[in-house]
């Protein structure tokens, strides 16, 4: 009887011993399954941590560029204020010589005729 009793105790020892290294090997195919999901997980993490950095860099590097670009039409408008007025005066100066020409122009016609009037004039007395 103690001799059935060992066999039937390494029977179940053997039964349990199978069992049990079919478990741990379910186990670690398991972890190794997770371990690779967790290695994935890890890489996509510093994936999305890389791309959120960059992201946030172009969005600086995107309101620095707002910023400059504010300044030189900033800058542009007064050039083009500046350049209208100075336009605006050369305009004005160009228009008061040509109201000054006109009005001279006049004046030497007006003393042409005169001067050709008195011509005639002394011309009739010489006679």
């Amino acid at each position: 009887q103690m001799d059935d009793l060992q066999v039937k105790m390494t029977e179940v020892q053997e039964r349990l011993n199978v069992e049990l290294s079919t478990k741990e090997k379910a186990a670690q195919e398991c972890h190794e399954q997770h371990g690779g999901y967790q290695d994935q997980l890890a890489e996509r993490s510093k994936q999305l941590a890389e791309t959120q950095q960059a992201k946030a860099e172009l969005a600086n590097q995107m309101d620095d560029l707002q910023v400059k670009m504010t300044e030189v039409q900033e800058r542009l408008n007064v050039e083009l204020s500046t350049k209208e007025k100075a336009a605006q005066e050369c305009h004005e100066q160009h228009g008061g010589y040509q109201d000054q020409l006109a009005e001279r122009s006049k004046q030497l016609a007006e003393t042409q005729q005169a001067k050709a009037e008195l011509a005639n004039q002394m011309d009739d007395l010489q006679v």
